[in-house]
């Protein structure tokens, strides 16, 4: 009986912690550092790029990879907010 009642303490515990508010000022600080360094990586865009064709792509790849990452935990988020 002992395990199933700390069985259960944990899973209240467990949604408890999803169920948290969400910090607002957090998130945007975030938002903040996400423009500036949009910005900085725009002010990049505009230099000239001087590897090879190989690294080019492999940049890309990176990049696109990134966002990937991204767009899945944007839609995570989302989703545990339905």
């Amino acid at each position: 009986m002992d395990e199933r009642r700390q069985t259960s303490k944990i899973n209240v515990e467990s949604i408890q912690l999803k169920l948290e508010p969400i910090d607002v000022n957090r998130l945007t600080n975030d938002g903040e550092k996400l423009k500036k360094k949009i910005r900085e990586l725009n002010a990049i865009i505009d230099e000239i790029f001087q590897g090879s064709e190989d690294e080019l792509k492999l940049l890309i790849a990176n990049f696109q990879r990134d966002q990937d990452k991204k767009k899945r935990k944007l839609q995570d988020v989302r989703i545990f907010f339905i």
